[in-house]
């Protein structure tokens, strides 16, 4: 076990969590960037691309992406069974990440990336219309804020 950007890491058959369960794509993302949260959408078959963006408080968004497959002589994440392995993976996916100011300059980014992308450009657009629906960052009201508001609206 080591620890690696504030987290607790295993390496056993690909990343593992501290119980020595194996880790996913999608997992191992959320636990790099806990601050953000997170839409996954990734090709359905054995192998292809994922697409993953998010949002932290401040309405920032971010974007990641990158590819899987079916084997150890294909997929990163399962050919890893070193801890050397394991940390260039982490920091791979820890500094790899887009981050833009607007949801709009991140779906401008994401459209753009669709233009290189020639097998998976159904699952990146996917994830466009899942983040052109959410509604980004949204302050929870206080229950003194919104009687405040709801007097001044009287």
């Amino acid at each position: 076990m080591f620890k690696l950007h504030g987290q607790q890491w295993k390496v056993g058959y690909g990343i593992n969590d501290e119980k020595g369960s194996s880790l996913s794509y999608q997992e191992i993302i959320k636990k790099l960037h806990p601050k953000i949260h997170w839409y996954y959408e990734q090709d359905d078959d054995y192998q292809g691309d994922f697409f993953v963006a998010g949002y932290d408080k401040r309405n920032h968004w971010f974007f990641i992406q990158g590819s899987f497959g079916s084997c150890s002589g294909c997929d990163w994440l399962e050919s890893i069974d070193t801890e050397e392995e394991a940390i260039k993976f982490l920091n791979h996916f820890k500094k790899e990440i887009i981050e833009k100011p607007s949801k709009k300059a991140i779906i401008k980014y994401m459209l753009e990336t669709s233009l290189n992308v020639s097998w998976s450009k159904d699952t990146l657009k996917k994830l466009v219309i899942v983040v052109q629906k959410s509604r980004g960052y949204r302050p929870k009201r206080s229950v003194e804020a919104k009687n405040i508001i709801q007097e001044k609206s009287k």
